[in-house]
């Protein structure tokens, strides 16, 4: 540790501390054994702190590591919109939700009745993607403030996990790890895309 302490003294580093968390790893023991330590850390020196604003570091929440990671957030956040492409297409992350097969089933079912021929496929193929596109928006908002509220809860057990926590905090990881399983396919299909 007197070594690492001279390295920050040598380079002019200093510790920048955590605004959000005070534990960066945890053994997750379940019995006497159980630890969480203060292991990583950010540090920067005072021309880099002159240069983007010092910067606020937050312990975040971690669904697969024993160490969790810290995000560090400097000067101004530029907030970068752009108009998104409207193109929808069938994306294979809905084949992971049960309800997926009754949802389009039930549109194809209620769209075009009246029509004869290509016609038909048609009005049904778009009732369809509309449907589709409407309970998919659902589901990203409700997926997304899941997710959002499960890593809240994930981020305030690993700080204050004990011993006799770890089997909730594990379940809570594997809940997230689904979660983010979808999202995966999700994004692995939009990469191919573009």
């Amino acid at each position: 540790m007197d070594d690492f302490r001279g390295v920050l003294q040598d380079c002019k580093l200093k510790d920048l501390g955590f605004i959000q968390g005070k534990y960066t790893w945890s053994n997750f023991r379940q019995d006497h054994n159980f630890t969480k330590e203060k292991l990583d850390r950010a540090t920067a020196n005072s021309e880099w702190c002159a240069a983007f604003g010092g910067g606020e570091v937050q312990v975040l929440a971690s669904s697969t590591s024993d160490h969790y990671p810290l995000l560090i957030t400097v000067g101004q956040q530029n907030d970068w919109t752009r108009k998104p492409v409207q193109i929808c297409r069938y994306e294979d992350s809905w084949s992971l939700f049960t309800e997926c097969e009754d949802v389009i089933h039930n549109a194809w079912q209620r769209y075009g009745r009246n029509k004869e021929g290509l016609t038909k496929i048609n009005k049904k193929l778009e009732g369809c993607l509309q449907v589709l596109k409407h309970w998919s928006y659902q589901k990203e908002c409700a997926s997304r403030d899941s997710l959002k509220q499960k890593r809240k809860s994930l981020q305030h057990l690993q700080q204050s996990v004990t011993a006799k926590s770890v089997q909730q905090l594990r379940e809570l990881q594997t809940e997230i790890d689904n979660q983010l399983k979808r999202e995966d396919v999700k994004w692995k299909q939009m990469a191919k895309e573009n």
